[in-house]
């Protein structure tokens, strides 16, 4: 998939220069640059910070997915998630699941008990350390249907540098 740089230009333009947004037009924002980029079929906007429970800024769910994707995971299985994990100590950057998961992933607990009902086949998170201890995870999700992020939109969401000046032109989005 190449970028669709018409689209791009499009989502950024209008945030150059503007007031902080609040978390829906932010997310949109957010959703509409990376659909520019890569295919995915769902986002969420977790904040972290410490042992908190994680607090949902935004999401693409439809109510009974927000069920599965957000009330359950902050009922407790967001304690035994990766990238709860890699959020507290922190790890900034662009990481798939798969590279912050334990070794044997797919017999643990957090997988058999919650992962599995999500249908999911690769979740991506952009991970933003802020200050106070707080980290913002953006994550892209694909459900199994469409299978994992191939290797050449990985690469292109990986590439460094390029987010931290994102987030600098698009203020409200963290």
């Amino acid at each position: 998939m190449g970028v669709d740089l018409e689209a791009l230009f499009k989502t950024i333009g209008p945030m150059i220069g503007r007031t902080p947004t609040g978390d829906e037009e932010a997310g949109n924002v957010f959703c509409s640059l990376m659909r520019s980029l890569v295919s995915f079929d769902y986002a969420v906007i977790f904040a972290y910070r410490e042992k908190e429970r994680p607090i949902d800024l935004y999401s693409t769910f439809t109510p009974e997915e927000h069920v599965i994707f957000v009330s359950m995971y902050q009922a407790g299985p967001f304690l035994l998630d990766p990238f709860y994990h890699a959020a507290r100590e922190p790890r900034p950057g662009v990481w798939r699941m798969r590279e912050l998961a334990p070794d044997r992933f797919f017999s643990s607990e957090y997988f058999r008990s919650y992962y599995t009902q999500t249908g999911l086949a690769e979740e991506i998170g952009f991970f933003i350390a802020l200050d106070e201890g707080i980290t913002v995870v953006l994550s892209l999700m694909r459900r199994e249907r469409s299978g994992v992020f191939p290797a050449a939109e990985f690469s292109l969401l990986k590439r460094p540098s390029r987010w931290s000046r994102v987030w600098f032109v698009m203020p409200g989005l963290i």
